[in-house]
């Protein structure tokens, strides 16, 4: 390994370093107590090194709140990919619990970018197409319209309708991660009834339109 590749291998060993050490401290403090000198102390590196790398809190932020939805994109994608020939609703359901799966098995990602009202802070470091987060929803919202297309959901708003199952996601994370202490089988139990019992609804209202 020459010179160059050793120099850009430990920027980002330190890179790396300094976002997990930020995602912990936020987690644990919340962002609003959480300085760049502390942060510094955490990683035992001077604060001129971390604007080395991002040049303010805020960036620190958006770079972290991309990563974790990157990574999401990346875990629901893996989970579509296990049945890309099924119909939109069959898809939705997955993503749905894709939704839910990494939010449990990522914890302290969940909270920072779902559940701490950080992304709202961090949304005008992601330029004007929100990156990630946007992308995210909009993989959502495509396979809803798909849905509405081929007459599987009610003729409605496709952007409301994935809101509508993003908030039900967001409803049952959240209380599995801080409020609900059951069995993995009544979880998978409850996960499964919580998913069926939104789109059962949509599936339904539309059987009704055409009744």
């Amino acid at each position: 390994m020459g010179v160059k590749e050793r120099k850009q291998r430990d920027k980002e060993s330190i890179r790396r370093k300094i976002l997990a050490a930020a995602e912990t401290l936020f987690v644990q403090e919340g962002y609003e107590n959480v300085s760049m000198r502390k942060l510094a102390n955490r990683i035992e590196y001077s604060p001129t090194t971390i604007y080395h790398h991002f040049k303010d809190k805020e960036e620190l932020l958006s770079c972290l709140v991309q990563e974790i939805f990157t990574q999401f994109i990346a875990y629901q994608d893996a989970c579509l990919g296990e049945g890309p020939d099924a119909d939109p609703v069959t898809a939705i359901r997955r993503g749905m619990r894709a939704y839910i799966q990494f939010g449990l098995e990522n914890p302290n990602y969940y909270r920072l970018a779902f559940a701490s009202g950080l992304l709202a802070k961090a949304s005008p470091a992601l330029g004007d197409g929100g990156g990630a987060p946007q992308q995210a929803f909009r993989i959502l919202q495509q396979l809803v319209a798909a849905a509405i297309e081929q007459q599987y959901f009610p003729a409605r708003d496709p952007a409301l309708i994935a809101q509508t199952l993003w908030a039900v996601n967001h409803g049952i994370t959240s209380l599995l991660l801080t409020h609900i202490r059951i069995t993995e089988s009544q979880q998978e139990e409850l996960i499964g009834q919580v998913i069926d019992t939104a789109l059962d609804g949509l599936l339904h209202q539309k059987l009704r339109e055409q009744g």
